[in-house]
């Protein structure tokens, strides 16, 4: 089996896995360039920033409870995180594989 270019860690398990044709050889298996990652955690920064600020103060003004405030403080934080930590899960694990007779999108 020839490989031209692995940028994963796919075990030969996995490589076995992806060729289904007699002959079929693993040319590239990458994943999506890390300045995509980048941007999006960056418009997902400056949405929840956007946000953080927003809405706690409107929040306060319309109710004038400021523990209502830091409460949408709290939940915006760890919506936030979680999205910081889906978009990277997602970006991990999507990985694009092309062999000599096909090609291949995997997304676990």
């Amino acid at each position: 089996m020839r490989q031209y270019i692995v940028n994963d860690k796919l075990t030969r398990n996995h490589i076995q896995s992806l060729l289904t044709f007699p002959q079929e050889s693993l040319i590239l298996s990458t994943r999506e360039h890390p300045v995509l990652l980048a941007i999006r955690i960056l418009q997902i920064g400056i949405l929840g920033l956007v946000l953080l600020v927003a809405v706690p103060i409107i929040s306060y003004f319309l109710t004038g409870n400021l523990l209502f405030a830091l409460q949408i403080i709290a939940i915006l934080i760890a919506g936030i995180t979680g999205l910081f930590i889906r978009e990277t899960v997602h970006w991990y694990f999507h990985i694009y594989t092309i062999t000599n007779h096909k090609i291949i999108e995997i997304r676990y």
